[in-house]
């Protein structure tokens, strides 16, 4: 297989997934809507917006790393896991420590 075959298989397949994770997103919104009250789909999206917004750091590339090394040993995968777990406790923690005043920014007490 050529790497202009990976490519487009890789573009494939990425989009695919892509697609994939949107529609089943947009389901899973469909039906909470339904079955929760407006006020409490509302304060659903406000959460949402801000742990979406935090998941951008969580990873910090590891995941990256971890595809594109060749080889990579236990000792590594170990210690990129700690540093996951690590990284995970940081930002849950900074997302409690700011949650009166995100709750006051969206006025939001709950």
């Amino acid at each position: 297989m050529t790497i202009k075959h990976q490519a487009y298989s890789a573009v494939r397949w990425t989009t695919a997934v892509t697609v994939g994770r949107v529609v089943l997103q947009t389901v899973q919104l469909i039906v909470l809507a339904r079955l929760i009250s407006p006020q409490d789909f509302g304060l659903m999206a406000m959460v949402l917006a801000v742990t979406a917004f935090i998941q951008i750091f969580a990873d910090l590339g590891v995941s990256n790393s971890i595809i594109q090394a060749r080889e990579i040993s236990r000792e590594v995968l170990s210690t990129l896991y700690g540093l996951n777990v690590a990284v995970g406790a940081l930002l849950s923690g900074a997302i409690w420590a700011a949650s009166p005043a995100i709750a006051r920014f969206y006025g939001e007490p709950a």
